[in-house]
């Protein structure tokens, strides 16, 4: 018994350092987080074949078959979205509308959230669910979730600002405009799934997700060269609202324990694109409040 429980450990400790062999180190980008849950945060993210709860209708739908009886999860992630832009500023050559020639250095400009707690803004992301088994057909469980990407979905920057220079104020558009002025995502998936244990050590499940999209952004453009703290006249702002109110989508998951020490697991989730309709409000004056919009002939 020894020897075999032994064994069993090296061959564990021999297929996690070879599935770690085979990932190589890239550099990723964007502000995707972990999911909630307990048994995913003490498992460090390592949860596809392992977990049981009402994460599982995220992560790998199968894995609800092997919870323990009735399970409710209310989570929510609260993320510091303290995002900041420090651009160098306008070179001024020749005529500029506060008459200087050199660099007007722009201060910091700030993502600001509705959301504000302990000196950091905050963007929350909830995450509800239940699962639980039929109670005359045990080897069935469902599970019923609402729940939004793992993605950060609130930014607000100034529109204009106040530049000190010389001694004067001077009223300016902030200068990370033509990346992004403000962005609001809503994205939520209400989910149905079902799972079903074929054996003790093999689980099978589905999941429907009915995708909900609204959608909103400001930025601007420009039809010239940048040159001046006044070539602001040339930009355009653009804002569009729009909503998909129907993206559907499918998980399939398996879940494997061929021996006690090992599990396995198989997740893949299937969704149409967001097709997004809505209006495109343009400002052709700059700054100013005389809109045109998408549906103006």
């Amino acid at each position: 018994m020894r020897s075999r429980h032994f064994t069993d450990i090296l061959f564990s400790l021999f297929l996690v350092a070879a599935a770690a062999a085979l990932v190589a180190p890239a550099a990723r980008a964007g502000f995707e987080y972990g999911v909630q849950g307990a048994e995913t945060v003490a498992r460090s993210g390592a949860n596809s074949a392992r977990t049981t709860g009402p994460e599982a209708l995220y992560l790998n739908v199968a894995g609800i078959a092997a919870g323990d009886g009735l399970e409710f999860l209310i989570d929510a992630n609260f993320l510091n979205a303290a995002l900041e832009a420090d651009l160098y500023g306008n070179r001024v050559d020749g005529w500029s509308p506060v008459g200087v020639t050199d660099v007007i250095d722009y201060p910091l400009v700030h993502n600001s959230t509705d959301i504000y707690a302990g000196g950091f803004k905050m963007f929350p992301a909830p995450f509800a669910g239940v699962t639980f088994p039929i109670p005359r057909w045990k080897k069935l469980t469902l599970g019923f979730g609402v729940f939004g990407p793992a993605a950060l979905g609130d930014f607000q920057f100034p529109k204009m600002m106040t530049i000190e220079y010389g001694g004067s104020s001077y009223e300016l558009p902030g200068p990370q405009r033509y990346d992004l002025i403000s962005e609001t995502v809503l994205f939520m998936w209400p989910t149905v799934a079902a799972a079903f244990r074929v054996t003790e050590r093999l689980a099978l499940g589905l999941a429907f997700q009915w995708g909900v999209l609204h959608l909103k952004f400001s930025q601007a453009v420009n039809n010239g060269s940048v040159t001046t703290p006044g070539s602001y006249r040339n930009d355009m702002l653009a804002t569009f609202d729009g909503w998909d109110a129907f993206i559907p989508a499918g998980m399939v998951g398996l879940r494997w324990t061929p021996f006690d020490r090992l599990e396995m697991g198989f997740s893949a989730r299937f969704s149409d694109g967001p097709k997004a309709k809505g209006e495109m409000l343009v400002v052709a004056a700059p700054y100013g409040d005389d809109p045109i919009y998408s549906n103006d002939p």
